[in-house]
């Protein structure tokens, strides 16, 4: 049995815990209801009475209880059902019950239908206020584990979030500055930079780039003596795979990027015409694009002559779209063919 001075602090504990707690008390003898009501009260946030099961019922429709303190024989609904209902609803409502020695032989089936407790009558105050005290305790400790567990959710929402929003300001940090580089290098494009500069810039890879730029002009030169004025599909290919190559070698270089971007949609143009058939149209246009690829190796990377390598950009720009309009106008002599 607990001492005095235990008691004490025990209670005094109880007083500190209950703040956040709500009772419900289910008792029909009057006197003892009152008993109860004036010593609960002095520790809970909360005190409900109720004189019988279907009052309790009631009660409990309405709002929740952190525990419920019930006698077992009482009218209309007795403790047994009222129980029994309320486990089918929450198999973990705190319940406390009233018995006197005499029905201990109920005990079995209270244990069975699930309590936390037993509160003997006649009531000894001290020991009801040690029970309360327990149990109190552990109601106490489950909700600072929920509510530790909501703040921690919350606070991991709050994370993600800021996270989230950290992550969109980095991109539009990171596109800011993508554009800012872009209109960097568009504004050095437009001020343009001279072939002694750009050779000094690039000066291990030049003469390697020039030797491959030559080969390329070698190719299309010995392909145009094997070529009339028209231009077939599997000549067409020849081309086309000369021009990846040109692509090849110009983008490790970041001035051409507007013309390896020019050349790569051309290629892609290109390489959706499926035509069987020549095309007289085509020879000038691609004759002219490759005396220009020359004209740009022997300017910037052969006699560093440029004062502005983009010189040729223009001209590259024109000859593009008279490839195009070729493609365009032999879709159309294809069409005419086929009806």
């Amino acid at each position: 049995m607990q001492n005095s001075k235990e008691i004490q602090e025990k209670t005094k504990t109880l007083r500190e815990i209950g703040y956040e707690i709500d009772v419900l008390i289910v008792e029909d003898d009057e006197i003892l209801l009152k008993q109860m009501y004036n010593l609960l009260s002095k520790f809970f946030r909360r005190v409900d009475l109720a004189e019988h099961g279907l009052e309790a019922l009631n009660r409990l429709s309405e709002r929740s209880y952190d525990l419920i303190i019930t006698d077992l024989t009482m009218p209309l609904i007795d403790g047994f059902a009222l129980i029994e209902n309320i486990r089918q609803n929450d198999i973990e409502q705190n319940i406390l019950v009233l018995s006197a020695h005499s029905e201990s032989e109920k005990l079995l089936r209270l244990i069975d239908i699930g309590i936390d407790g037993f509160l003997l009558k006649p009531v000894n105050m001290d020991i009801i206020l040690l029970k309360l005290f327990k149990i109190s305790k552990e109601i106490y400790n489950k909700k600072a584990r929920e509510e530790y567990m909501r703040l921690l959710e919350v606070s991991n929402t709050q994370l993600q979030q800021r996270d989230s929003e950290l992550n969109m300001v980095l991109h539009e940090v990171t596109t800011l500055k993508k554009q800012q580089v872009q209109i960097q290098d568009d504004e050095k494009m437009k001020e343009g930079i001279s072939a002694t500069d750009f050779v000094n810039l690039y000066s291990h890879e030049i003469a390697h780039v020039n030797e491959e730029l030559e080969i390329l002009e070698d190719k299309f030169n010995a392909f145009l003596l094997q070529q009339e004025k028209s231009i077939d599909y599997k000549n067409l290919q020849t081309i086309i795979e000369l021009l990846k190559e040109y692509v090849l070698h110009l983008d490790n270089f970041l001035e051409f990027k507007y013309l390896v971007e020019d050349l790569e949609n051309l290629i892609e143009n290109l390489e959706t015409l499926h035509i069987n058939i020549n095309i007289e149209i085509w020879m000038p246009s691609f004759v002219l694009l490759f005396e220009n690829f020359e004209q740009l190796r022997r300017g910037v990377f052969e006699s560093q002559s440029v004062q502005n390598i983009h010189a040729y950009d223009r001209n590259f720009a024109k000859i593009f779209q008279y490839i195009q309009r070729d493609r365009d106008n032999a879709l159309e002599l294809l069409g005419g063919l086929l009806a």
